[in-house]
């Protein structure tokens, strides 16, 4: 099989960077285009919160000449527009509770030196830093001043830097030093850019929302799909290997199969292909049925809108929902926490085909599950924790231990006015 398809990489921009655009910095402009360019062209993933529209206000120009330039402005605003590759973030509860931990935790950092305080970290500062670490970012850019912070968060913060993507080519030995251009994502509507309103899953490309792979000690039903996963890996022919003329020939004569059965093998693989199409197309119809059916009950008379795939929001309220319909063997449903999921203000958990059984969950108790040091983390992506809901006994299992939150509270709830 071929190599995997390379991670894309995502980075925060922090609003001066915008501003840096905007206003047209020289020394700033070259990377600045560089990257967005490799943005529009899914080299690269630009995410931002709903703050920097506000702190992206006017340019420099504008406030210095105290006139107000509407070319500016419409440059600003197509930032924002929905066909921008900008993927923003909202200010949600869980985001403004992370961002005063990084608060807290900034006040009891050790001094750099006897004669060095530590910088003040500003409350605009950690909500970025917050919404950052939510989605899950490699870099963090900015021309702030905010490298100290680095200690309080899991990515690196740097000013940005485009870069120089090593194209593929077989003849060419590849440079490690060099990143090879990584494949862009699927084009399909899990992973296509939404409005910028709000974000995608971060399963998309980063699988936020994909099927999770269960740990070894066990809390959900393994993907049904898994052993498609594990393929053999084919030798290549050794074209250092000699054989015989005669060896050869009986190959060819014995060993290879003719026209008609190749074909027969073809028909075969074509017709498991539809079968398999026609499967998935049945379960997403399913799907889409049992998120409806739930969306309209808990919308009622209220208007809703749909930022992204899994994202609504309903009066003031953002909702994220998912859907599955199978149990497993056991009668649990396998569910995943990620920094989508905590981006919003309830999770909505359908485990019923019918949309009969589904669990209202706020943010904050799911924050709390995703937290724990115990909770099971997916072997793959490790900002994924894995639930096991059981409507029988309306808990889910989320740590080792047996930790179980009981959400019987939370089934078929409706959302607050």
């Amino acid at each position: 099989m071929g190599e995997a398809a390379k991670k894309i990489p995502r980075y925060y921009w922090d609003a001066n960077v915008f501003l840096s655009f905007i206003e047209g910095h020289a020394d700033r402009i070259p990377n600045i285009e560089a990257i967005l360019a490799d943005c529009e062209e899914g080299r690269v993933e630009i995410w931002s919160s709903h703050l920097t529209i506000a702190e992206v206000a006017f340019a420099k120009a504008e406030k210095d000449a105290k006139i107000l330039d509407t070319e500016i402005e419409k440059k600003i605003d197509e930032l924002w527009h929905p066909e921008s590759p900008i993927k923003l973030v909202e200010v949600s509860q869980g985001i403004c509770v992370e961002a005063r931990n990084l608060l807290r935790k900034n006040m009891l950092r050790p001094e750099i030196s006897p004669r060095q305080k530590n910088k003040s970290l500003k409350a605009a500062d950690a909500i970025h830093l917050a919404t950052a670490q939510m989605i899950g970012v490699d870099e963090f850019h900015t021309y702030d001043k905010l490298k100290e912070f680095e200690c309080l968060v899991p990515f690196k913060i740097e000013e940005p830097t485009a870069v120089q993507w090593l194209l593929p080519s077989p003849n060419q030995p590849k440079d490690a030093s060099v990143p090879s251009l990584p494949a862009p994502p699927p084009d399909d509507a899990s992973t296509g850019t939404p409005p910028a309103a709000a974000p995608t899953d971060i399963a998309s490309p980063s699988a936020a929302d994909a099927t999770p792979q269960i740990p070894k000690d066990g809390a959900a039903a393994p993907p049904e799909d898994a052993a498609s996963q594990e393929s053999s890996t084919e030798k290549p022919n050794d074209p250092n290997t000699s054989q015989p003329a005669d060896a050869i020939s009986a190959i060819r004569d014995i060993g290879a199969p003719n026209s008609d059965d190749a074909k027969d093998d073809t028909d075969k693989t074509v017709v498991k292909d539809e079968g398999k199409e026609i499967e998935d197309k049945e379960e997403e119809i399913e799907v889409a049925g049992a998120i409806e059916r739930v969306r309209k009950r808990l919308a009622g008379d209220s208007p809703c809108e749909q930022f992204a795939r899994h994202i609504w929001r309903i009066r003031n309220h953002r909702i994220h929902m998912k859907m599955k319909s199978n149990a497993s063997t056991s009668g649990q449903f396998p569910f995943n926490i990620n920094p989508t999921v905590l981006s919003a203000d309830f999770e909505v958990w359908v485990c019923s085909s019918e949309g009969d059984i589904y669990y209202l969950v706020p943010v904050a108790v799911l924050q709390s599950m995703y937290n724990d040091p115990d909770a099971y983390r997916d072997n793959t992506h490790d900002n994924l924790t894995i639930v096991s809901i059981d409507p029988k006994s309306d808990t889910a299992a989320y740590a080792r231990g047996g930790k179980k939150e009981a959400i019987g509270e939370f089934r078929c709830a409706m959302l607050p006015d």
